[in-house]
């Protein structure tokens, strides 16, 4: 995850990144349905850096960071997008 918000924020040093991750994983201790919580996270450690002033990326969700072969072929749309548009976390 910190290394897909590297890739969207290549302005944000590491540490920055790293704290944001940590607060939001602290933020959600707890919570009784974890099913979601790497998708929130993410979310709100994004929306953190955002907030700190660093540029996002204009790549989309679905094809930034990831490993090799862990992109979408074109057309396709990941789930995190789908469950972003589901609960509201449009961009």
């Amino acid at each position: 995850m910190v290394e897909r918000l590297l890739s969207r924020f290549p302005g944000a040093p590491r540490p920055v990144v790293e704290n944001a991750v940590l607060a939001a994983e602290r933020s959600f201790t707890g919570a009784r349905v974890r099913g979601y919580l790497p998708v929130l996270v993410e979310r709100a450690a994004r929306t953190t850096v955002q907030l700190m002033g660093f540029k996002e990326t204009r790549e989309t969700r679905d094809t930034a960071g990831g490993p090799p072969g862990d992109r979408l072929p074109p057309g396709h749309v990941s789930i995190e997008t789908i469950l972003n548009a589901h609960i509201g976390f449009g961009d």
